[in-house]
C-alpha cells in the first residue's frame, strides 16, 4: 500500500516539475515563494529520477538527481536572504524544514526501490538534503540572543 501511495505521489510530482524550471524558480522575486517552489521542484525530481531508473535510463536519472541539491540550496538561501530570523518568524523556515524532511523520506523510499547497484547514486544527495534539513531545524530551535 505504501508503494502505491508513493507511486501516485511521484506521478503528481512529475506533472508539477514540468511547470517551472530551476532557472525560473531562481529568479522568483518573492523569496519565500522561491523557497517553496524550489523544494517542490526537488520533490518532483525524485519522481523523474525514479521513472528514469525504471526505464533503464540511468543518465537521465542522474541528471534529475543532480538538480535536487541545487534546488534545496536555493530554498535555504532564499530564506536566509529574507533577513528574517527563523526563531522569531518561523513560518516559512518550518515549512521548508518539514518539506525537506519529507524529501529525505522520499529519497530513502526511492533508494529502496532501486536495484542494488543504483542505490549509491542517492547517498550524496540524501546526505546533502539531510544537512540542509538539520541547518533549518537548528535555525528554528536556536536559543534567544
Amino acid at each position: 500500500m505504501k508503494r502505491l501511495v508513493f507511486a501516485l505521489m511521484i506521478t503528481a510530482g512529475v506533472a508539477n516539475a514540468q511547470a517551472l524550471t530551476l532557472n525560473q524558480i531562481a529568479v522568483e522575486p518573492d523569496l519565500e515563494r522561491r523557497s517553496r517552489f524550489a523544494v517542490e521542484f526537488a520533490q518532483a525530481q525524485v519522481g523523474i529520477a525514479l521513472s528514469a531508473y525504471q526505464e533503464a535510463d540511468a543518465e537521465a536519472a542522474r541528471a534529475a538527481l543532480a538538480k535536487i541539491p541545487e534546488a534545496v540550496d536555493i530554498s535555504q538561501a532564499s530564506l536566509t536572504q529574507t533577513g528574517k530570523h527563523a526563531r522569531k518568524k518561523p513560518k516559512h523556515f518550518k515549512r521548508a524544514e518539514i518539506e525537506t524532511r519529507k524529501l529525505l523520506e522520499d529519497l530513502k523510499d526511492a533508494q529502496r526501490l532501486l536495484n542494488f547497484d543504483e542505490r549509491p547514486d542517492l547517498d550524496p544527495i540524501i546526505k546533502h538534503v539531510d544537512g540542509v534539513n538539520r541547518e533549518l531545524l537548528l535555525a528554528i530551535m536556536q536559543k534567544k540572543r
